[in-house]
């Protein structure tokens, strides 16, 4: 925050009248945090894969197949700056944050979520939404910004794709393997583990933070997006990231598990799945760039 001097009486502002006043914002604020999700046609113990972000949910019909809606989950979301139709009509006006959910059999449940949810309202959001689907596995596929990124390599010059796991995962998937004990995740076909120090937040950071806790097995997928509409070679390198997690995920549950993960899974020669997440992308951007000019 700027501190700026009173232009008539050149007084400087008190540090405690700041705070004071960013204490009275936060106060205003925070029953927007306690609104819970509300989820609609849900399965419960499924094997739930969370697509987060517009540059996940591309991979939809590419890496994994498409599937009817069966349900949603939505939430009011967090308003910064009160609005002057809220104030004339009530908190109606306020916008909804809204996810849609999809059956792809076998006992799994997709999940996706194109716009992103504020960070203050994620951790209520996960632990609202794990407790109504009591998934048996979590794998998330998301983004984040190149300036959260703290590790090697430049992702302006390369497509970095990472991954993370929980205690449980990665026991699972071991003792689901072949026997032979190993935590790195690159012993499952995974990217390698995401590098210390960088910053993940938001809805992708509090599902993983509750799956631990609850000793859920859980995967992220994180790639490092650089452009505001990643091209389809970034696009291909998370997909691929995606496929190896759930892979990972049914091996370690067993069972029917792995035939489950490989039928959700688009099975296509790679010209063709850079042809179709070429696609989307372009899709995004035409429509974005039309919004933008008539906007």
């Amino acid at each position: 925050m700027v501190w700026l001097e009173d232009p008539l009486t050149g007084d400087m502002p008190h540090r405690g009248i700041v705070e004071e006043e960013d204490e009275e914002q936060a106060m205003e604020l925070a029953p927007q945090y306690a609104v819970a999700p509300v989820v609609q046609g849900a399965a419960k113990d499924a094997t739930v894969v969370f697509l987060a972000g517009q540059a996940a949910c591309l991979l939809t019909g590419a890496v994994l197949r498409q599937a009817q809606a069966v349900g949603s989950i939505s939430v009011p979301e967090l308003v910064r700056v009160r609005s002057p139709l809220e104030e004339e009509f009530g908190t109606g006006q306020q916008p909804v944050h809204t996810c849609t959910l999809h059956t792809l059999g076998g006992g799994l449940l997709l999940v996706l979520s194109p716009r992103e949810l504020p960070a203050e309202q994620a951790p209520l959001w996960a632990r609202t939404v794990l407790a109504e689907l009591q998934p048996r596995a979590l794998v998330v596929a998301a983004t984040l910004p190149a300036m959260s990124y703290r590790g090697p390599g430049d992702p302006a010059d390369e497509d970095l794709v990472f991954s993370l796991q929980t205690e449980a995962a990665t026991a699972a998937a071991a003792a689901g393997g072949s026997g032979a004990v190993s935590t790195a995740p690159t012993a499952a076909g995974l990217p390698p583990p995401l590098p210390e120090g960088t910053m993940l937040g938001g809805l992708p950071a509090a599902l993983l933070a509750r799956a631990e806790l609850l000793q859920l097995p859980a995967t992220l997928i994180a790639g490092v997006q650089v452009q505001q509409v990643p091209d389809a070679q970034f696009l291909l390198a998370l997909g691929q990231g995606l496929a190896a997690a759930l892979r990972s995920t049914a091996t370690g549950l067993g069972g029917s598990a792995a035939e489950a993960a490989e039928a959700a899974l688009v099975q296509q020669p790679r010209g063709a799945a850079l042809a179709a997440l070429g696609a989307a992308a372009d899709a995004v951007y035409r429509s974005s760039a039309s919004s933008s000019i008539f906007s």
